[in-house]
């Protein structure tokens, strides 16, 4: 089997070049697959901080940049804290009606929140500059762009549309994209005929960059973390948003 077949373990080198001289006891496996390897790094003794664990995933970003396997292969990473909550697919048999708006209303706004954030915002670019920075194109951070880990950072609308057909190709392309000249852009023509097609300007394209917001792209029950907050009046118990994660990588 070729190497980039086989799954992705967090193997010695790729640990060591992750945690240094502070390395885990034991290491647990979340999500795997040839790209990606989702795992817990539990510690014992604690760390310094106190911390016993941590997990590839959200609230605080503790680290990220660049690391490889024995087999040489490169890979993105992300240490981040351990949200130790349950999933709203879990918690949702357990909620009454009301709660379960309650959750719904939490969600919206903290997405809302979360698309008021930009590429260019410091906290953003803060993460985004050493993972640049380890694939030389840490000057992308001087320029508005848009995208994301999987399409690539692009400086304009027509370079992500053509990144995104890349990526999505199936046996057989979806659409093609050809160039117009009235009004100047391009037009996106859909491989199946129901759909038509689309013409979209370059001016309409150029507005993009002042538009485009940060997304998730997996909103599912099992990206959802929720704490237990106690009972309701009724004796039912209630949950609160604790956390928005992703186990996967998106865009």
């Amino acid at each position: 089997m070729d190497a980039s077949d086989r799954d992705v373990e967090p193997d010695e080198h790729l640990l060591d070049q992750i945690f240094g001289s502070c390395q885990p006891a034991a290491n647990r496996v979340i999500l795997q697959n040839c790209d990606n390897c989702i795992f817990k790094a539990i510690f014992s003794p604690a760390l310094e901080n106190g911390v016993t664990s941590y997990i590839v995933r959200l609230e605080a970003t503790i680290q990220v940049g660049v690391a490889e396997n024995d087999q040489g292969r490169q890979f993105q990473f992300c240490v981040m804290e351990c949200v130790n909550r349950v999933t709203l697919e879990e918690a949702w048999g357990d909620m009454s009606t009301e709660n379960r708006d309650s959750i719904a209303s939490a969600v919206v706004e903290a997405l809302a929140k979360m698309q008021t954030m930009r590429l260019s915002d410091a906290q953003v670019t803060a993460i985004l500059r050493p993972i640049l920075a380890a694939e030389g194109n840490e000057a992308l951070l001087d320029k508005p762009i848009m995208g994301g880990p999987s399409t690539g950072f692009m400086e304009n609308g027509a370079a992500l549309l053509t990144s995104i057909k890349k990526l999505y190709k199936l046996k057989r392309p979806f659409c093609n994209i050809q160039e117009i000249a009235d009004p100047k852009g391009l037009k996106v023509i859909s491989s199946y005929e129901d759909l038509g097609s689309l013409k979209i300007s370059d001016l309409e394209m150029s507005e993009w960059l002042d538009q485009a917001v940060l997304c998730h792209n997996d909103l599912t029950p099992r990206n959802i973390m929720v704490r237990l907050s106690g009972q309701d009046a009724y004796g039912n118990t209630t949950y609160n948003l604790a956390a928005i994660i992703d186990w996967e990588l998106q865009y």
